[in-house]
C-alpha cells in the first residue's frame, strides 16, 4: 500500500520529536486527525492501526492515517526508541494499492509558463528502510530545528521534511530492471535527438540494434507513452517554448521542433493541445 498525493502544494510538517519507550511501556490510544510517520530506531514497538497489528524493529517504519484508530497493543519488554512526526498533504491524499510503483510514475505534467510542473507522491505506508543510517540521520537533522530560537531554522524544517519524504520515496520506488535502464538510454537519445526532422523510431531502434517493436513496448512501460508519442511529446513541448518566447513563423517553429511539415505540425498541436498553435500564441500574449 502506498501514500499517494498530487504535488504541489506540499506535505506540511507539524510536528516531530523522539520518543522512547521503558521496558513495559506502550502507546496510548487515540483517533488523529493528521498523518503520524514512525521510524523505529532501537527495540520494538507494537502499534495496532484500525485492528491491523504491527511489530516495528530497527529500521521499520508506519505511517499511521488519519482517522484511524490506533493504539500500542503490548508494551515493549525492553527499551526502545523511535522518531515521529505529524503532517497532512493540503492538496489530499489517499492509500492506494500499487503493483509496481517506478519513478517514471512520478512526474504528471510538465509546468508552463504560468503553472509547475505536477508530481505524483508515492510512499509505502509501511517497510523497512535500505539505508537505516542515513534515514536516522535525515530525520535527527530534522528535528534539530525545534530546539532552535532562529525562524529561518524553523522555516527551513519545512524543507528538511520533503527531503526525508523524497528520502523515502526513493527508498519505496521500483528498482531499475535492466530494460527499465535500457529505456532509459533509448528516452535520452530521443531528447537529445528529436530536433531532427528525418529521425523515425526505426532509427532510433537501429541505433541500439534493437527492433522498433521492443523499443516502442519499453519505452511505454517506463513513460506510459509509445515511443512515437514520446517523440511526439518532445517535439510539441520545443515548439511550446517557441511559440511562447519568439516571433518565428508556425512553418520556422515546427522545422526547428523536428517536424518535416508545418500542416502536420499543426494538425498534431490541435489534436493534443485542443487549440492550434496561432491560438496557443495568441493566448499568451505574443
Amino acid at each position: 500500500m502506498y501514500l499517494s498525493a498530487s504535488l504541489p502544494p506540499l506535505p506540511v510538517f507539524i510536528k516531530g520529536d523522539k520518543a522512547v519507550f521503558q521496558p513495559g511501556q506502550k502507546h496510548f490510544s487515540r483517533t488523529f486527525h493528521l498523518y503520524d510517520l514512525i521510524l523505529v530506531t532501537e527495540g520494538v514497538v507494537y502499534i495496532e492501526e484500525d485492528g491491523r497489528r504491527y511489530s516495528l524493529q530497527r529500521g521499520d517504519f508506519l505511517i499511521l492515517r488519519p482517522r484511524l484508530f490506533h493504539t500500542g497493543w503490548k508494551a515493549s519488554p525492553e527499551t526502545a526508541s523511535y522518531y515521529w512526526c505529524h503532517f497532512y498533504v493540503p492538496g489530499g491524499s489517499e492509500v492506494v494499492g500499487v503493483e509496481h510503483a517506478e519513478w517514471a510514475a512520478t512526474l504528471l505534467t510538465d509546468g508552463t509558463f504560468t503553472t509547475p510542473d505536477r508530481f505524483q507522491m508515492l510512499l509505502q505506508t509501511t517497510g523497512t528502510l535500505k539505508q537505516k543510517n542515513s534515514g536516522f540521520a535525515s530525520f535527527k537533522n530534522m528535528i534539530e530545528a525545534n530546539y532552535s530560537e532562529d525562524p529561518e531554522a524553523r522555516m527551513r524544517q519545512q524543507v528538511l521534511f520533503f527531503e526525508f519524504l523524497l528520502f523515502m520515496q526513493r527508498e519505496s520506488l521500483t528498482i531499475p530492471s535492466a530494460s527499465d535502464k535500457t529505456a532509459s538510454l533509448i528516452t535520452s537519445y530521443i531528447q537529445a535527438h528529436y530536433r531532427e526532422r528525418s529521425l523515425q523510431i526505426k532509427d532510433v531502434a537501429a541505433a541500439f540494434l534493437y527492433h522498433p517493436d521492443y523499443v516502442t513496448k519499453i519505452v511505454k512501460q517506463k513513460t506510459g507513452l509509445t515511443a512515437l508519442q514520446f517523440l511526439q511529446y518532445q517535439r510539441l513541448r520545443h515548439a511550446k517554448k517557441l511559440l511562447l518566447t519568439t516571433n518565428n513563423s508556425l512553418d520556422a517553429v515546427a522545422q526547428d521542433s523536428g517536424f518535416k511539415e508545418g500542416a502536420y505540425f499543426s494538425r498534431l498541436f490541435k489534436q493534443k493541445e485542443g487549440m492550434t498553435p496561432g491560438e496557443y500564441r495568441r493566448r499568451t500574449g505574443n
